[in-house]
């Protein structure tokens, strides 16, 4: 009786170590979204490139690896769609789109949010209209201020999960095959 109540507890105890370190995620599409996109690019600060704490690499392969799954080719000449990200390790407010439940007569309202520490931010935006498209975060990815490769790749993976699209391309392969 004893042997398995302990072994319940350190099954216990690993199941919590598993856990994406309790992430507060969030995405959602503009009023103005359309799902024509072939192309994307990762928009590449080098400024902030620099600073090698904040796992710029984990999270530009992870979004590659992430629109190469939903059939989007990687270009610099002329994508459709800009991949923006960012590291908050302060807090920070974010606007979001939101659908309005209280006025019937308007589709979408901003939001105002506050993020706590440690948030990582990856926005879509449209190069033809020079919009926003899609937007999604993941906040508590690092309370502590210090990233961790494993808990980067796992929050702009959990974040793209909130991206239900995919390329036009891969649309039409998948109605062509399945005739």
């Amino acid at each position: 009786m004893k042997q398995s109540l302990l072994v319940f507890a350190v099954m216990v105890v690993l199941c919590s170590a598993c856990n994406p370190k309790n992430l507060v995620i969030h995405s959602g599409y503009a009023p103005n979204y359309t799902h024509l996109y072939n192309t994307y690019c990762i928009a590449f600060d080098p400024i902030t490139a620099e600073d090698t704490t904040l796992q710029h690499d984990v999270i530009t392969a992870e979004i590659n690896r992430q629109m190469q799954l939903r059939g989007f080719q990687y270009t610099t000449q002329n994508p459709d769609v800009l991949v923006f990200y960012s590291l908050h390790p302060d807090k920070i407010k974010l606007n979001t789109y939101v659908k309005s439940y209280r006025s019937p007569e308007v589709d979408y309202v901003v939001d105002k949010t506050f993020l706590r520490k440690g948030t990582l931010l990856i926005q879509f935006q449209d190069t033809f209209m020079n919009k926003t498209v899609w937007q999604g975060y993941a906040a508590r990815v690092s309370p502590e201020g210090f990233f961790d490769k494993k808990a980067v790749r796992t929050a702009a993976r959990n974040v793209l999960l909130g991206y239900h699209t995919f390329s036009l391309t891969y649309q039409a392969q998948s109605r062509s095959s399945s005739y």
